[in-house]
């Protein structure tokens, strides 16, 4: 009888320690997935800030073009109402 309990304690502790180790690798499985997701948001992260420069430095250059050629516009006006008035 005492001996059909030890096996039985025994059984349940292995399966608790196989339990155990199970968990124990998915824990270090999931730990791996965020270190790798971590690196890969970081990288994103910045991907996207060098993104949002260069559209703002575009964002810039587009609007000293429409200057210009507002300016080059005013200018042939000016310059065809000289030569109409002349």
């Amino acid at each position: 009888m005492i001996q059909g309990e030890v096996d039985d304690y025994r059984s349940q502790c292995e399966q608790v320690e196989r339990t155990y180790k199970m968990q124990a690798a998915e824990l270090v499985e999931a730990n791996d997935r965020v270190s790798e997701l971590t690196g890969q948001s970081s990288s994103l992260n910045a991907h996207k800030k060098r993104l949002e420069t260069t559209v703002q430095q575009m964002q810039s250059d587009l609007e000293a073009q429409v200057c210009t050629i507002k300016l080059k516009k005013s200018l042939i006006n000016l310059l065809l109402l000289f030569i109409i008035y002349c």
